[in-house]
Formats: structure tokens, sequence, C-alpha cells
């Protein structure tokens, strides 16, 4: 069954959608002759829009009914990415509420203008078709800010879906999203993730939206109090104590290996189950 089937998309959390959104957010790290011709081939978006400012990626991908946007996470081999990410002092934008992660928000910036003009253009082409955006670990932060100043403008997002996505802001930033978002946020945790729990709350980083936790068996949970978590992470660790950490590393990944399940192989799995 075609993943990006508009017709199946709703604004409530999905596996079905999780997994089609995590797809494409995988896709994203393609090189881009080969995430255009497989959007278009394999999941029958008409256009392909991609970008890339200064090692800044993503793609709005569209179809009747549908517009996915897709933001690429760090490349380990660019240094551009790496400054991104490390640069973890506080803004303030203008056009936000609270402070943002300078190294996201310069980042985003480099798109914005482009991505703002093509989407208007596809909603034109495309009345009252849906808008789901999403990014994993950098591309989940990228994504977050994109949604927060389509939303502020008056364009509807109806699915953000992060997965292995950093705190982006601070608390005043994370309730002015969610009042406009109005739930349709998911942050999807794989386990031990690191990435997840950069920057610290002392740094004065939050997260936000709806908690959806991929528990170290491959099950799913909706908002697990954060004692269970504790718990559920701590066996994890335990069990992979001969690997010197490496566990939080590991969870990080979209694709894993062998027993070690990246997010995209879990949702691929609950996915599959949850059909049969």
């Amino acid at each position: 069954m075609e993943i990006f089937d508009a017709s199946r998309f709703t604004n409530k959390f999905s596996l079905e959608q999780a997994f089609a959104m995590c797809h494409g957010s995988e896709i994203s790290y393609k090189d881009p002759e080969l995430y255009v011709n497989h959007a278009k081939d394999l999941w029958g978006f008409k256009s392909v829009v991609p970008y890339d400012t200064d090692g800044t990626q993503a793609l709005l991908c569209s179809k009747q009914g549908l517009n996915c946007l897709f933001f690429r996470g760090t490349d380990f081999q660019s240094l551009d990415d790496i400054k991104t990410d490390i640069q973890a002092y506080q803004v303030s934008p203008k056009e936000m509420t609270g402070e943002v992660h300078g190294g996201f928000y310069n980042a985003f910036r480099k798109l914005w203008w482009r991505i703002q003009g093509d989407l208007k253009c596809a909603k034109q082409n495309s009345p009252g078709s849906r808008l789901y955006i999403a990014g994993h670990s950098l591309g989940g932060a990228l994504a977050t800010l994109c949604a927060a100043m389509l939303a502020k403008e008056g364009q509807r997002v109806d699915g953000l879906y992060t997965f292995g996505c950093p705190r982006v802001g601070d608390s005043d930033f994370v309730q002015w999203l969610g009042g406009l978002l109005k739930g349709r946020h998911y942050r999807v945790v794989n386990n031990c993730d690191i990435v997840t729990r950069w920057p610290k709350r002392m740094m004065g980083y939050s997260h936000g939206g709806e908690f959806h936790y991929l528990s170290d068996s491959g099950q799913h949970y909706m908002d697990p109090s954060k004692w269970w978590v504790f718990a559920d992470q701590s066996v994890a660790r335990f069990m992979d104590i001969g690997t010197l950490g490496l566990e939080d590393i590991k969870d990080h990944k979209l694709r894993g290996s062998g027993s070690d399940l990246g997010y995209l192989d879990i949702l691929e799995r609950l996915e599959y189950n949850a059909k049969r």
C-alpha cells in the first residue's frame, strides 16, 4: 500500500503516519537525485523541490491533497552541521515567543524564505491540501522551527513529527508552539537516544509536543511517566554494559543493524504488526 496516501493522513498521531514521515526523513539524507526519483516513482509525489543552502537541506514533496516537508539531520562529515549543533547559545527571534537555540535558528533562516514561497504555490495548486513536517536529529529541530513560523503566519500544520530531536527552545517557546499547533506535534524518542537529552535543561531548554516513546523491547508508548522511562532505559544500559555507553548513541540511528534497532526499523515493525 502507498505509504503517502493522502486520503489516509489525518491530524492525529498514527504509527502509519509516523512510519511514513520517518521514511521521508531518512530519504532527506540521500543524494538529491536519488530522493527526487524515489519520492516521485515510489511514493507518487508529483513535485519534489530540494533545498540546500550552506549545508542546510530539506525537500518539499507535493501531490494532490498532500504536502510533506522533510529536513535533513546532522551530517557528521559536515563542519557546518557540527557548528550548528554546538552553537547552543539562545536567541530571542522577534517573530517568535521565547528563546531558541541560536545554531538551529540561524540554519533554519537559510531556507525559510524559499520554503515559505514554495509552500504558498503548492497550496494554490492543491487547495485544501494537508501539510506535514518532519525531521530526524538536527532535522527535527529545523522542522520544529519551520512549523512554528508557518503556524504563526496562519498556515495550518496538520502534523509535526520529530525523531531523535534535541531540545529547541525554552519553556516559553514550548508553550507558544503548543498553542499554535494545538496538539499536532509528535515527538518520537527511541529508548536511550542521547541527542534527545541535549541541550541540557540546566541551560534553559525544554521539550514540547506529545511524547511517543519506543522502548528497549521495541514497543510504542504514548506519554509514559519519566520513572517508567528511566527504568526501561536502565535495563537497556545494563544489558549493553559491555559497550561503554554506546547504547545511547546507537539508539539515535534511523536504521540499526542486527538486534540494535533504529527508529525506522521499530516503526516499520510496529506498523506492520498493527495491520495484521
